[in-house]
């Protein structure tokens, strides 16, 4: 995890193997990457920042 954290600070694409996304919906505006297979990350970039939001399964999220 602290691999993207590193990235996402430093607004670095994120590998393919954490299949980032934007989200729609109610979470239009924020992105999900996946941390583990069923373990989500949603976060929000802002101009100098990234704001983590939540970290949770794909169940609970939605």
């Amino acid at each position: 995890m602290g691999e993207v954290i590193e990235l996402l600070a430093t607004k670095s694409h994120l590998p393919e193997k954490y299949k980032d996304h934007k989200l729609n919906g109610e979470w239009e505006g924020y992105r999900e990457c996946h941390i583990l297979f069923d373990f989500l990350l949603v976060y929000k970039h802002y101009d100098k920042s990234v704001e983590l939001i939540t970290l949770d399964t794909h169940d609970a999220l939605f």
